[in-house]
């Protein structure tokens, strides 16, 4: 990745699919939501949070993402009064503490697994971490998110 040396935020980016699984991927209806998931991480969703102290917890059973909008969104998806979001606690480098955990959001865009047969929202818990990384987002063109 390229990053701009004022925000620290990607100027160019790059993603890689294996040619093997896209047409599986198409037929299935997940080609479009795989495609934005890994541009979310270009943008860095899970792959800047460290770099910008945004983890907390890490190489513990309880990692957690700390940005207060993403906090925010949270607690109020959720109707709790938590201090940080949970992370992956599980799955191999580039699954854990980079993703949202997925025993907690189940199928929102951002966990480490795409679920089939169902809708993978990208949420207003997303687009506020985005937020947290120093972009201008509006939580109002989120995906609608039931938990």
């Amino acid at each position: 990745m390229i990053f701009c040396s004022d925000s620290g935020l990607p100027a160019v980016g790059n993603m890689e699919f294996d040619s093997a699984d896209l047409e599986q991927l198409e037929q299935s209806g997940q080609l479009v939501d795989v495609i934005v998931h890994e541009m979310g991480h270009v943008l860095g969703i899970g792959t800047l949070w460290r770099q910008k102290n945004l983890v907390t917890g890490s190489g513990t059973n309880d990692p957690r993402f700390t940005g207060p909008r993403a906090t925010a969104e949270y607690n109020r998806i959720f109707g709790l009064n938590e201090s940080s979001v949970p992370v992956a606690d599980t799955g191999e480098e580039g699954t854990r503490e980079g993703h949202w955990r997925e025993s907690v959001l189940t199928n929102e865009l951002m966990t480490g697994f795409i679920n089939s047969g169902v809708n993978n929202p990208l949420s207003s818990l997303t687009v506020a971490s985005l937020g947290d990384l120093s972009y201008e987002v509006n939580l109002a063109a989120a995906d609608p998110f039931f938990t």
